[in-house]
């Protein structure tokens, strides 16, 4: 949290009669609070992001022995259709 933030939530909670102390320390548990939470969101977000990559690379490689597999029976049946019009 920016310091300006936490001086505006320190004239806020000062507002309702919170003494400085008070108030100062309630604002630093709030950064505190506030700074964990972002942290958390981003561990959660790259966990995500490993996942969705680790499902994206197998996927890729399924399509790729499919492709692999389709290309070469269409190569075998060419050949053969090449022999055929050569045998004639």
């Amino acid at each position: 949290m920016p310091i300006t933030r936490e001086l505006e939530n320190i004239e806020v909670l000062e507002a309702v009669n919170f003494n400085h102390e008070q108030a100062k320390t309630l604002a630093k548990i709030i950064e505190c609070s506030h700074a964990d939470s972002h942290e958390s969101l981003k561990e959660f977000i790259r966990a995500e992001n490993k996942g969705l990559d680790d499902t994206i690379r197998y996927e890729l490689k399924e399509d790729i022995k499919n492709l692999e597999i389709r290309m070469s029976y269409a190569q075998k049946d060419l050949l053969l259709k090449i022999f055929a019009i050569i045998s004639e």
